[in-house]
Parts: C-alpha cells; structure tokens; sequence
C-alpha cells in the first residue's frame, strides 16, 4: 500500500464516516439517506436536532477506521451506513497517470496520485449505530 494516498484517503472515509455516524443515529427512526445531497437531492434535510459542528471528540457517537480513498457520498439505509473505498494495489508496468494542463502549466491533480497502481473497489457495510463493519464486498 502506498502510504502517500493512503494517509489522505484513510481520512476522507473517516470524515464521511464521521459525517454519516453523526446524522444516523438521529435519523435511524425517520428517512433513509439514499444519495448524494440526501433523499431529494437538494441537500436539505428536514431533520431537527442535527449537529450543526464537530471535532475529534464533539458530537462524535463512535469511529471506524477504512481502508483505501473514497469518492462518493455514504449512504444511510435503515440502521446501515454503506461506503465505497478504492484501495491502492500493485504497481502496474506502463501504466502512467493522464497530464493535467490548467493555464498553460502542468499541474499534478491529487487523483492521478497512484494512477499507475491497480485497485480494488470496495463496498462497505456498517452497523450506524456502532460503527461495526458488518461486511465488505469486492465489487
């Protein structure tokens, strides 16, 4: 595993983790949260109670940590929280990541970081009320 994208994807999925734990809980007996910017799509919710800030330790109810970088919204079905993840494989020979030009100058765009590795996509699977991975599937 290459630890310079791991380091930043192992946190994105603890903040969408964190994002997701924080508002199941309060939403377990009420709507499912099925997409991107909730069940609308509006990115409104009618919930009343939510927490409005958090830290490390405020209006944390638990932390799971997951494997691998995390590009999509989590979704909250009844009492489960589902996450995807890509974790980094091996390096594939040949395999380079795609120039990126913005204003005449090439930059490095954080996604080709390890664009000549192999992945593995990943579902996961948690328990909102514990943070307990349930199960993972390749997908």
């Amino acid at each position: 595993m290459n630890p310079r994208s791991n380091c930043y994807g192992l946190t994105r999925l603890l903040v969408l983790a964190t994002f997701a734990i924080a508002v199941a809980p309060a939403r377990a007996q009420t709507s499912n949260w099925p997409q991107w910017r909730g069940p609308a799509g509006a990115g409104i919710s009618t919930e009343v109670g939510l927490p409005s800030e958090w830290s490390d330790t405020k209006n944390i109810a638990w932390k799971t940590a997951v494997p691998g970088r995390g590009h999509s919204s989590p979704i909250v079905w009844n009492n489960r929280i589902f996450l995807t993840s890509s974790i980094e494989g091996p390096v594939v020979p040949g395999a380079e990541a795609v120039r990126h030009i913005r204003k005449g100058q090439e930059y490095l765009h954080p996604d080709s970081v390890g664009a000549d590795h192999s992945y593995t996509l990943k579902l996961i699977c948690l328990d909102a009320t514990t943070g307990k991975v349930l199960w993972e599937k390749t997908v």
